[in-house]
Order: C-alpha cells, then sequence, then structure tokens
C-alpha cells in the first residue's frame, strides 16, 4: 500500500491503544482492509479473530466469576462479545481513522458502521496472532475488556432468558411472514407466562 501520512499516524494510535506493536505492519493494515478497497482484505483475519476473541473472554468470565454456571458464563460472554461491544470499543480507538474503504463505503460513511469497525477489531486480533503468537493476541483482549469484565452484570442470564424465551417462541411461530410470527410468538409467551406464574388478584 502507498505512504499515507494520516493514516500511519492513525495506526501508530491503534497500535497504542491495543498495547501491542506490530513488527510486520502489512498484517495490521490488512486487518484494517474493508473489501470494498481491494482484494486483500480482512475477512479470512476475522474467522480467526472471533475464536481467539471467544475464549480469551470466556477464559476471563470463567477465572473471574468461579460460581457461576456453564450457561450463566455463556449468556454473560454473549453480551460482552457482540458487534455492539467491539464497534464501542473500536469507536474508542479511533479505528475508523486507520480503515481503508472503497470509494462507496467511504461515501457512507463506513468508518463508523458498527459492523465494520467490530469486523476489523476481530482482524487485528488475529493479526497479533499471526505477528507474534496467541498469547499475545490473548493479552491485547485481555487489555481491552478487562474493565468491561470487571463491570459485568452478574444478573445478564436473567435478563437474556426472558430474551430467549421470545426468540424460542418465534422459532417455534408459524405465519405468513415475520412480522405475523412474532404477533403470533408474543401471543403465545404471553399465554405461556399466565400459565406459569398466575398473577395474583388484588383484594378487595
Amino acid at each position: 500500500m502507498k505512504p499515507d501520512l494520516l493514516k500511519q499516524q492513525a495506526h501508530r494510535a491503534i497500535q497504542k491503544r491495543l498495547g501491542y506493536e506490530f513488527r510486520n505492519m502489512e498484517l495490521l493494515q490488512q486487518a484494517l482492509t474493508h473489501r470494498s478497497y481491494n482484494a486483500k482484505h480482512n475477512e479470512r483475519f476475522e474467522f480467526v479473530g472471533d475464536s481467539i476473541l471467544n475464549y480469551s473472554v470466556a477464559r476471563m468470565l470463567f477465572d473471574a466469576f468461579p460460581k457461576l454456571s456453564e450457561g450463566e458464563l455463556s449468556r454473560m460472554r454473549a453480551a460482552l462479545v457482540n458487534e455492539g461491544v467491539l464497534a464501542e470499543i473500536a469507536l474508542e480507538m479511533n479505528v475508523g481513522d486507520g480503515l481503508y474503504l472503497g470509494a462507496g463505503e467511504l461515501k457512507s460513511g463506513g468508518f463508523r458502521r458498527p459492523s465494520i469497525l467490530a469486523d476489523a477489531m476481530e482482524a487485528m486480533f488475529a493479526a497479533v496472532s499471526f505477528d507474534a503468537d496467541f498469547s499475545a493476541a490473548e493479552k491485547v483482549v485481555r487489555h481491552l475488556f478487562a474493565e468491561r469484565v470487571k463491570r459485568a452484570d452478574l444478573n445478564i442470564g436473567k435478563k437474556d432468558s426472558k430474551t430467549a424465551l421470545q426468540l424460542g417462541f418465534i422459532c417455534n411461530a408459524r405465519g405468513s411472514s415475520r412480522k405475523v410470527a412474532e404477533q403470533k410468538a408474543a401471543c403465545e409467551a404471553l399465554e405461556w407466562l399466565e400459565q406459569k406464574f398466575p398473577l395474583k388478584k388484588a383484594k378487595k
């Protein structure tokens, strides 16, 4: 890629926020390259980075919350490892300034699009592992997620169980459209809740 002083400055800042300095800068550049820019993009990096991220956060939660069950840990991980959280971290790091995007993506604001930012984060975790090793990539994830794990909501399992219930009914519902299916699912969910947890009538 052609030298770009602004991009170089952005990449230095990103490395500082990652807590890792690349020996092979081409790996970082590819991790920050969207498919709209050229054929040497970051999608295959994302595949590896996703696994690194999931394992690293899972281990952090496993160590931090020894009394939680497998299901509770899984729900907490899902609340931390998702597009929204990754995009939030990317914005904090100004990752958008270092992205390589095609003309169309640039015009449509791709540098701040959550999906593109989240993908770039995962790709960077992979790039660190390629530049060094898995341990280095795990260290980066731990550095970025340490405070979020500390602040993790212990009640997330209870909150997510409601969501899981709603999704379950939607999957089982039949309708001519998604909207019809969701409406039917909502009715079925309400009926199920009323049967399982009947409301106590107020005394007159």
